[in-house]
C-alpha cells in the first residue's frame, strides 16, 4: 500500500499531499464532512486522505460511514506510518489535549501534526467561506435568472442613477433600437431616444423619473408621442431602488399600450353606438314628425300671396333650418344602421381614378393639385364598390378643407401586407395628437357646421366590409390617411361541392363570394 495510485479521467498518480486523521469526537464529523465532499476533492485534486488514526472504539455509525469509504483504519501510530510513510500531515481531532502529545512522540519528525484547536479553525473557515460562495452563487443565480427576465419582456427597461445616466438597458429596447449596449451605456437618458423618452414635453408634465427622484416612492404616467406620423400610447412606471451604502438606481419600464388604447376605444365606440342606436329610434318617433309638421307650414307660408318681405325671409330661415335638421337626423340614423350592401369583387384602381375625375374638378379656385398613383396589376378588391367610393369622397373633401391656402393631395393604390392600400396624403395643417384621438367619435368636429359623424361613418363603413382605417399626421405637415382593403382570392367554392362525389376530376377554380 505504500505506492498507493489514484485515478482520475484514466490517468494514473499518486498524490502530492497524503494526510490523515487521527482521534474521534464531534470534530471528526465536521471534518469528514468537509473533506468527503466531491467538491472538495476537486478543489484539491492532489490532496487525499488516506488513513484514519483511531483511538478506542468507534460508534456504529461513524465505523460504518468509514468503511463505506474505503479508508483504511489503524489502531496504532506505527502501523499507519508503516502503511502509508508518504504522510506528511496528520489533523489531530480529540477532544483530549494529552491525544496530542502522544502522536506528536510517536509520529516521525517530519511530519506535521495540527491539533483539534487549528484543526476546528480550519473547519470554522472553511465552513464560513464556503457559506459566503454558496451565498454568492445563489446571489449569481439570482442575477441571472432576473436578467434573463427581464431581457424577455417585451418592455423597454432602463436603469438611470440619481443623476439621469443610464447604468444598463434591457436586449429588447436594444433590438428596437437597433443600437450596441456599449454606445447606450452612461449617456444621459434624454439622448437615448429623443426627449420624448418618458414623457411629452409639450403636454408640460413632470418627467417620471423626475418626480421618482423627488419624491423617493414609485411614480406612474401615460403619454403619447407622434412617431413617424403615427400616434403611440406609452405607459411609463419608475421605481427607487436604494443600496445599502444609501445610493438609489431608478428602473423606468415603458410599455407601449397603443394597441390597448386602440382595444378600449373600440369598446368606447361600440357603447357610444349603443347608445347613438337608442337615441335615434326616439329621434325618430318623437322628434323627426314635429319637424316635418315645421317644414310643411314653412313652406306652406312661403307659398301664401300676401305675405310681407319680412315674414317671407323669416318663413325662408325656418324651412331651411328644419332642412337642416332633418339632414343631420337622417346622418344619425344611416350612422346607427348597420350597412346591408352586396358584397362582391371590383376594380379599386378604377374606383379611385373616378372618384379623383370627379374631386379634382374645382382644383384650380381652390389652389390645390390632385395627384394619383395607380400601382399595375393589382387584384380586385372585396368590399362594396359604392361605399368605397363614398368613403373616399369624404377623405378627400376632409383633405381640400385641410388646405385652405392650397396644397398637393396624392391619392395611391397599391398592395401591401396582403392587403390593397388606399391612401389619401395631403400637405395641409395636420391634426394635434388631442385632437387626433378623438377624431373617430361620433359627433365630434372641428368645424363649425356639420354633425362630427364623416370620418365617424367612413371607418365604420370599411371596418363592416372587413377592412381597416388608420390616420397619421403631423402638425403643419399634413395628414395621411390609409384604407386597408382585403383582395378578391382565387379559391375552392367549398359550397358549391359539398355534397359531390369526389370523381377524382379536377374542378376549376371559382372566385370566393362573399
Amino acid at each position: 500500500m505504500k505506492n498507493r495510485e489514484h485515478s482520475n479521467s484514466g490517468e494514473t498518480w499518486s498524490p502530492k499531499c497524503s494526510i490523515a486523521i487521527a482521534g474521534q469526537g464531534p470534530l471528526l464529523d465536521r471534518l469528514w464532512n468537509i473533506v468527503s465532499r466531491s467538491r472538495f476533492k476537486k478543489a484539491l485534486p492532489q490532496t487525499m486522505v488516506v488513513a484514519f488514526l483511531r483511538k478506542g472504539d468507534l460508534a456504529d455509525d461513524r465505523r460504518e460511514s468509514l468503511l463505506k469509504s474505503g479508508l483504511p483504519v489503524f489502531s496504532s501510530c506505527d502501523e499507519m506510518f508503516a502503511a502509508f510513510p508518504d504522510i506528511r500531515l496528520v489533523l489531530e481531532v480529540d477532544k483530549e489535549s494529552s491525544y496530542y502529545a502522544a502522536l506528536r512522540a510517536q509520529a516521525p519528525l517530519d511530519v506535521n501534526i495540527l491539533n483539534s484547536q487549528a484543526v476546528q479553525f480550519i473547519c470554522d473557515a472553511i465552513e464560513h467561506g464556503q457559506f459566503i460562495l454558496d451565498g454568492a452563487m445563489r446571489l449569481m443565480r439570482l442575477r441571472q435568472s432576473l436578467t434573463t427576465i427581464i431581457n424577455n419582456l417585451n418592455s423597454d427597461v432602463i436603469i438611470l442613477d440619481s443623476a439621469g445616466t443610464t447604468l444598463d438597458v434591457n436586449d429588447h429596447f436594444i433590438k428596437r433600437l437597433g443600437k450596441k449596449r456599449e454606445s447606450l451605456i452612461g449617456k444621459p437618458c434624454e439622448t437615448l431616444e429623443g426627449p420624448e423618452l418618458c414623457c411629452n414635453k409639450e403636454d408640460e408634465g413632470e418627467c417620471p423619473w423626475q418626480a421618482a427622484v423627488r419624491t423617493q416612492s414609485k411614480y406612474s404616467s401615460v403619454y403619447s408621442r407622434v412617431h413617424e406620423n403615427m400616434l403611440q400610447y406609452f405607459k411609463i412606471d419608475v421605481f427607487p431602488l436604494p443600496d445599502d451604502g444609501g445610493r438609489v438606481q431608478y428602473i423606468l419600464i415603458r410599455d407601449d399600450i397603443t394597441d390597448a388604447f386602440q382595444l378600449q376605444q373600440r369598446v368606447q365606440q361600440s357603447e357610444k353606438m349603443a347608445a347613438i342606436g337608442e337615441l335615434s329610434t326616439y329621434i325618430a318617433h318623437e322628434i323627426r314628425n314635429p319637424l316635418f309638421a315645421i317644414g310643411g307650414f314653412a313652406n306652406s307660408l312661403l307659398r301664401t300671396a300676401g305675405l310681407d318681405p319680412s315674414g317671407r325671409e323669416k318663413a325662408a330661415i325656418i324651412l331651411e333650418e328644419s332642412q337642416r335638421l332633418d339632414g343631420i337626423l337622417k346622418s344619425i340614423l344611416n350612422f346607427s344602421k348597420p350597412v346591408e350592401s352586396p358584397m362582391g369583387e371590383f376594380d379599386l384602381g378604377q374606383v379611385a381614378s373616378q372618384t379623383v375625375k370627379i374631386m379634382s374638378m374645382g382644383d384650380g379656385n381652390r389652389h390645390i393639385e390632385t395627384k394619383l398613383s395607380i400601382k399595375e396589376g393589382l387584384p380586385h378588391a372585396r368590399g362594396n364598390a359604392d361605399l368605397v367610393k363614398q368613403s373616399l369622397i369624404n377623405l378627400i373633401k376632409n383633405a381640400q378643407e385641410a388646405m385652405p391656402d392650397g396644397g398637393i393631395i396624392t391619392v395611391s393604390v397599391r398592395k401591401t401586407a396582403g392587403n390593397l392600400e388606399l391612401a389619401v396624403q395631403d400637405t395641409g395643417t395636420g391634426i394635434a395628437p388631442k385632437v387626433l384621438e378623438r377624431i373617430f367619435n361620433p359627433f365630434f368636429s372641428t368645424k363649425s357646421k356639420g354633425a362630427g359623424l364623416g370620418l365617424a361613418m367612413t371607418k365604420k363603413l370599411i371596418e363592416d366590409m372587413g377592412g381597416k382605417l388608420e390616420v397619421r399626421s403631423q402638425v403643419g405637415k399634413g395628414t395621411l390617411v390609409r384604407v386597408l382593403l382585403l383582395p378578391a382570392l382565387a379559391v375552392h367554392d367549398e359550397a358549391a361541392e359539398q355534397g359531390s362525389v369526389d370523381t377524382g376530376e379536377k374542378k376549376p377554380q371559382q372566385r370566393l363570394q362573399p
